[in-house]
């Protein structure tokens, strides 16, 4: 309890200096004269803080988990509108191959914390793909326990993981790479689970790794 009161206070002291660095690059960015070197360098600053912004969500997320509020969230626009945001990076390298059902089966899920487990997902793929590759999204309904549901493979051509790194991927502060929280994955456990869903990874070194989610679907009225 009092780690966590004291990520909160640490991550909300952080987020406001962040607030105010990332306003006045913009405003840099817009009255500096076009000079190549000062926008590179700016365009640093900019990326650096939306990074740091990043992970001071995910200590809040982790030390603060809101209770979901479940409704009828259609799962194929969602990871469109967050693909498209990322699309617009300059190192966008990615093939994305789609294989999905139609009509698109509404799942029952928090519309904020699914964004933000896509997102974490996502971002994990596009890391492990930073010199280019594909992404493969399987949607298909699929029933477990006994409930019907909806279930979405994501499968990046990336580095992969060893069987040692896959056991700890869900492991709270673990990362293999030098930028990060490493809560990425945790926190989508948490709000799927959260969520009555179910999340698991597969991984092959040098082959990649596919993230298996699975949600409950918005039975008809």
């Amino acid at each position: 309890m009092a780690g966590s009161i004291a990520a909160r206070r640490v991550a909300h002291e952080v987020k406001n200096p962040l607030g105010a660095i990332a306003g006045a690059v913009q405003v840099l960015q817009q009255q500096l004269p076009d000079d190549q070197g000062s926008r590179e360098f700016l365009g640093m600053i900019a990326d650096e803080v939306r990074r740091l912004d990043r992970i001071v969500r995910d200590y809040l997320q982790f030390a603060r988990p809101r209770p979901p509020e479940p409704t009828a969230v259609e799962l194929r626009p969602l990871v469109q509108r967050i693909l498209a945001g990322m699309k617009t990076q300059p190192d966008w390298a990615v093939q994305v191959e789609w294989d999905w059902p139609e009509p698109d089966p509404p799942v029952l899920a928090d519309a904020e914390q699914l964004a933000q487990v896509l997102h974490n997902l996502l971002n994990n793929a596009f890391e492990a793909m930073s010199g280019g590759g594909r992404l493969r999204l399987l949607g298909r309904m699929e029933n477990l326990d006994g409930r019907p549901g909806f279930q979405l493979e994501m499968s990046d051509s990336g580095r992969g993981m060893d069987a040692a790194t896959l056991a700890r991927a869900f492991d709270p502060f673990f990362t293999t790479r030098a930028r990060g929280s490493g809560l990425g994955l945790a926190i989508a456990r948490d709000l799927v689970e959260g969520m009555g869903g179910r999340i698991s990874v597969s991984s092959t070194p040098g082959a990649g790794t596919t993230v298996t989610l699975w949600l409950p679907r918005q039975e008809p009225v």
